[in-house]
């Protein structure tokens, strides 16, 4: 999972504090766990996987399709027999 660190910015002028900021950095990985991206084989249809990363090794979209060969694979069948 993606983490973030709290930054706390404090500005001192004339020996006294005269402002105080929260934020936080930008999203980088845990690197203390891996974690893996499983794909299985469709042996009735034809697959499609997108996969986006950042830069830094975050995942930021997945998208799978599958598109079904069965019609396809009886008529085959079919025409053989």
């Amino acid at each position: 999972m993606p983490k973030k660190d709290f930054v706390v910015k404090i500005t001192v002028a004339q020996a006294k504090i005269s402002k105080v900021e929260l934020g936080v950095t930008s999203a980088y990985p845990d690197l203390s766990k891996q974690y893996t991206l499983k794909y299985n084989k469709n042996f009735f249809g034809e697959n499609k996987l997108d996969v986006s990363v950042t830069e830094n090794g975050l995942l930021t979209s997945t998208k799978s399709d599958t598109i079904s060969k069965v019609n396809e694979a009886f008529k085959a069948l079919a025409s053989s027999v």
